[in-house]
């Protein structure tokens, strides 16, 4: 989702995540921020989660989201060697190209008419 953020802004929120990590957790800001151009340019990302988490990602911005309004989706799972995070990056990429190629489903039909009057409930 950071590949999202325009610059400078994203740049400036890179440095302030290095600022507010823990000194076992500090990185160099360029090479984050490389990753992130990466990842923005590739549509897709793979690795780690985040600071302090042994979990994994493999995920994928959807396309057509406006612009303020990014979206991703994706797996997380804990690294495994029976996990194949190239097999689950083409699984994600495979299902979000056939949702946006394929025609939206007919369109669903109300079960009751507006023009219904509204049943009376009397108490009593």
């Amino acid at each position: 989702m950071l590949s999202t953020v325009p610059q400078p802004r994203r740049d400036g929120m890179i440095r302030r995540l290095n600022a507010e990590a823990t000194p076992d957790r500090k990185f160099i800001p360029a090479d984050m921020s490389s990753q992130v151009l990466s990842c923005r340019e590739q549509g897709f990302a793979i690795g780690k989660v985040g600071f302090g988490s042994i979990a994994d990602v493999a995920a994928v911005l959807l396309p057509n989201m406006p612009e303020s309004q990014p979206l991703a989706i994706g797996f997380v799972y804990e690294p495994s060697d029976q996990i194949d995070a190239d097999s689950l990056l083409r699984t994600l990429n495979e299902a979000v190209c056939r949702c946006v190629e394929e025609p939206a489903p007919a369109p669903v039909s109300p079960l009751f008419e507006g023009s219904r009057q509204p049943m009376e409930m009397k108490h009593g």
